[in-house]
């Protein structure tokens, strides 16, 4: 998700006037919470995750690129995914 060179708080539905997100607007604001801790930080970048995940699928990408049809999604764990993604980290910081 790329962020917003800045965020208004005061003008989030529920917040309070003094500007503050309150305990009571639930969950959803937990997302909203690395966004503003991320702009303060002055990232541009944040990587968010859903915690419900279910199902994860793989797609043969190359085999669709040489065929120019779509290519079968093959069911794969969620370790499996997830050990992709760090490997892609160590690339980007080694």
């Amino acid at each position: 998700m790329v962020l917003p060179p800045s965020i208004n708080i005061g003008a989030v539905p529920g917040s309070s006037k003094q500007g503050r997100v309150t305990h009571e607007l639930g969950i959803g604001y937990a997302r909203l919470a690395i966004q503003l801790t991320a702009c303060w930080m002055g990232l541009q970048h944040v990587w968010l995750m859903d915690d419900n995940v279910q199902e994860c699928y793989r797609l043969q990408y190359q085999q669709m690129l040489h065929t120019g049809r779509q290519a079968p999604l093959t069911r794969v764990s969620f370790g499996e995914i997830m050990s992709t993604v760090e490997a892609q980290v160590k690339l980007m910081l080694y």
